[in-house]
């Protein structure tokens, strides 16, 4: 992962990816996303058009997120993905879990 860019508005949280997410840095990635998250408590909208790749412990990531804020009432989104990484949040069936946005 590149870059984590976070935005705060009224009511979300908008985090711009950039780069890759993989076995390698999804822990990392985890962490930012929990800390920016319990210091907000908002709902999160991640803006992937800065994303090249990402894997299957990365795809986990996303719904190890998305079952944090899923306690306290709140909802991920992903926005701006590239074709091929769209295909797998489909794949895996995330688009059931994640609310996905074009």
């Amino acid at each position: 992962m590149k870059e984590f860019s976070l935005i705060e508005k009224e009511k979300v949280l908008i985090i711009k990816l950039s780069g890759e997410i993989d076995v390698v840095n999804a822990d990392e990635f985890y962490v930012e996303t929990e800390k920016a998250y319990l210091q907000n408590l908002k709902d999160i909208e991640f803006d992937l058009s800065g994303l090249k790749f990402i894997d299957s412990t990365a795809l986990g990531t996303f719904v190890k997120i998305s079952n944090l804020l899923k306690k306290d009432g709140k909802k991920v989104t992903v926005k701006n993905l590239k074709d091929q990484i769209k295909r797998l949040f489909v794949i895996c069936s995330l688009d059931s879990v994640i609310n996905i946005e074009a």
